[in-house]
């Protein structure tokens, strides 16, 4: 069985070795290439921190009504929040107040 992996002992290859396309950048490239590397990126991360601050805020939404609304639930289980008068009307016999 052969193995065609290349032999570890094998010196590398040198850097001079690389072909000439690739070792010497073109003009116009060299030009556009970082410009529109950068355009991208930041186009990335606007629309990353757009997405991050609609997130985070639809968190505090949800967080804030479920606060209301355990307060609300707690505030009618425990009787609390409302007056004496408030609550002799409401044991009494269910209908509106005399008045």
């Amino acid at each position: 069985m052969t193995s065609e992996l290349p032999d570890a002992s094998a010196p590398a290859p040198a850097p001079d070795d690389a072909p000439s396309e690739l070792a010497e950048p073109q003009a116009g490239a060299e030009r556009a290439g970082p410009a529109e590397a950068v355009l991208a990126r930041r186009g990335f991360f606007r629309a990353f921190s757009r997405e991050a601050i609609l997130a985070i805020g639809g968190v505090a939404a949800t967080a804030a009504e479920l606060q209301r609304d355990s307060a609300a639930v707690a505030t009618r289980l425990l009787g609390l929040g409302e007056t004496e008068a408030e609550s002799a009307r409401g044991a009494g016999d269910g209908g509106p107040p005399a008045g």
